[in-house]
C-alpha cells in the first residue's frame, strides 16, 4: 500500500474513532446525569479528572516506547524492539505500583478533602479505588500500543477502540438503568479500558514477529533512551494534563461545602458541559496530527529529509484547515448547539 493510502487511512480510523467517541459522549451524557444527578455526575467528573493526573508520571515513557519501537523496526532490528519494550514494561509497571499506592492513600482522604457526604461518599471512594487500579495498571499494558504505532495500524487500534465506546455505551445504560450508579459506572469504565489494552496486547505479537518478553532484555542504554526522548513528552503531556484537567479539581475544592455538599458536583456538572465540546474538537485534531508521526520517525531514520519537509508542509496546512472548521463552528453555533443539548 502507497504511503499516502496509508496516512490516508489512518486519518480516517482517527477521525472515525474519536467521531464515535464524540457522539458516544455527546448521546450519554444527559442520559448518564439524568440517572446519576448533577451533583454524583460532578462528582464522577471529578474521579477522571483526579485519575487523569496518573498520565503525569508516565514522564514520556510510552511516547519515547513509540518513537523507538518505529525507528528500530524501520531499521529491520528486532532485538532493539524487543530491548525497548521490555525495558519500558518493568519502568511502567514500577509507576503502576506507586499509582496503586497513591490511589490506596487516597480512598479514606478523598470524601473529606471534597467535602462529599452522606451515601454518595462511599460510592465515591469505590470510584476512586476501582479507576485509580484502571489506570495504574493500563499503565505496563499502554506500551503495546506501540505495535500499532509503529507498522502504521491505526484502523486496528481504532477498530478495538470503537468497539470499547460501543460495548461501554450498551453497557452503561444497562448499569444506570439497573441502579448501580457510580459504583456501576466506574466498574464499566475501568474493565472496558484494561480490556481495550488488553487486546492491543494481544495485536502487537501479530504485528511484531519475533516479540519476546523477558526480563534479559533489560537495558540501561534503552533507559538513557526512552529518558532523553521522554523528558520532553513528559514536559508537554504535564501541560495538557494540568490544562485539562485542573479546571474540575480546583471547582471541586473551592465550591466544596459543608453546608451543601452537593454544590461542588453540580459546579462541575455545568462547568464540563461547556467544556468538553472543546476538548472533543482538540482531540479530534490530534487525532489526524497522530497519524504522521510514525511515518515521519521512519523518514527520519533513513535519512530521508526531503520526504519528511514534504510531510509536515502537507501535514501542517490539513491540520490548520480541519482545526479552523471545527473552532469556527464552536464560535458561531456553539451556544445554540449547547442550547439543544
Amino acid at each position: 500500500m502507497g504511503i499516502l493510502r496509508t496516512i490516508a487511512r489512518n486519518a480516517v480510523s482517527n477521525a472515525a474513532g474519536y467521531l464515535v467517541s464524540v457522539v458516544t459522549a455527546l448521546v450519554l451524557t444527559p442520559f448518564v446525569i439524568h440517572h446519576l444527578g448533577k451533583s454524583v455526575w460532578g462528582f464522577w467528573s471529578l474521579v477522571v479528572s483526579f485519575t487523569g493526573y496518573y498520565g503525569i508520571l508516565d514522564l514520556g515513557i510510552r511516547s519515547a516506547v513509540g518513537q523507538y519501537v518505529t525507528r528500530y523496526w524501520a531499521q529491520r532490528d528486532m532485538n532493539g524492539v524487543n530491548r525497548t519494550l521490555n525495558t519500558a514494561l518493568i519502568l511502567t509497571g514500577a509507576v503502576g505500583l506507586l499509582l496503586l499506592g497513591v490511589t490506596i492513600l487516597m480512598v479514606p482522604l478523598a470524601p473529606g478533602l471534597f467535602q462529599v457526604r452522606g451515601p454518595v461518599a462511599r460510592d465515591f471512594q469505590w470510584a476512586i479505588l476501582i479507576m485509580g487500579v484502571s489506570v495504574s495498571l493500563s499503565f505496563p499494558l499502554a506500551v503495546f500500543g506501540s505495535a500499532t504505532f509503529a507498522r502504521q495500524r491505526f484502523d486496528i487500534a481504532n477498530a478495538i477502540g470503537i468497539t470499547e465506546k460501543i460495548l461501554w455505551a450498551f453497557l452503561t445504560i444497562w448499569v444506570l438503568k439497573h441502579g448501580k450508579g457510580l459504583v456501576g459506572l466506574a466498574g464499566i469504565t475501568g474493565g472496558m479500558s484494561l480490556l481495550s489494552w488488553g487486546a492491543r496486547m494481544v495485536v502487537a505479537f501479530k504485528l511484531l514477529p519475533g516479540l519476546s518478553l523477558s526480563p534479559a532484555f533489560f537495558s540501561k542504554a534503552s533507559v538513557k533512551e526512552l529518558w532523553n526522548f521522554g523528558i520532553f513528552n513528559f514536559l508537554v503531556n504535564a501541560a495538557d494534563r494540568i490544562v485539562l484537567n485542573t479546571d474540575a479539581f480546583v471547582i471541586g475544592l473551592v465550591m466544596a461545602t459543608p453546608k451543601d455538599p452537593a454544590l461542588a458536583g453540580k459546579a462541575i456538572a455545568y462547568y464540563n458541559v461547556g467544556a468538553n465540546p472543546i476538548f472533543y474538537a482538540l482531540a479530534v485534531t490530534n487525532s489526524v496530527a497522530w497519524t504522521l508521526t510514525p511515518y515521519a520517525t521512519s523518514c527520519d531514520s533513513r535519512g530521508q529529509r526531503d520526504a519528511l519537509k514534504n510531510l509536515w508542509l502537507a501535514g501542517t496546512r490539513l491540520i490548520f484547515l480541519m482545526a479552523a472548521v471545527l473552532t469556527g463552528g464552536m464560535i458561531f453555533l456553539g451556544s445554540d448547539f449547547l442550547s439543544v443539548w
